[in-house]
């Protein structure tokens, strides 16, 4: 990190380059995250929705998170499972490199 500031020509004090290096490190740790974790969060959220239409009357076809995945899987692809990533980056990212 000290060469790469060096590098760039960022001369400062040490309070700078602790910034600069919790923005650094933190932004590619929260993305990598969000990137791992936004299957799972699909999941959850499509089995919440679910069971929410079965309190209204609709019939319920996915009980477990096997279920749901699969039947993801099969009907939007592979690439489904991370719909609304980047809306999670927006969120997440900032909140990581604020509290890092």
């Amino acid at each position: 990190l000290q060469d790469m500031t060096a590098e760039a020509g960022f001369k400062a004090d040490t309070t700078s380059k602790l910034i600069l290096q919790s923005l650094i490190c933190s932004f590619p740790a929260a993305t990598t995250a969000v990137l791992c974790m936004q299957p799972f969060d699909v999941i959850r959220t499509r089995l919440y929705n679910e069971r929410d239409c079965a309190q209204t009357g609709a019939a319920t076809t996915r009980t477990t998170p096997q279920e749901a995945a699969r039947a993801l899987l099969r009907q939007e692809g592979i690439l489904a499972f991370w719909k609304g990533t980047s809306a999670h980056i927006m969120r997440f990212v900032p909140h990581s490199v604020l509290s890092f």
